[in-house]
């Protein structure tokens, strides 16, 4: 369990560092 929650983490920060750049990039223009 601790192992996919690890993981799901992992994904999960990679999807909040893509949503935010994409905002960022939004909110730039």
């Amino acid at each position: 369990v601790i192992s996919v929650i690890r993981a799901y983490s992992i994904f999960d920060l990679v999807v909040i560092a893509f949503i935010s750049s994409s905002v960022g990039s939004y909110v730039e223009v």
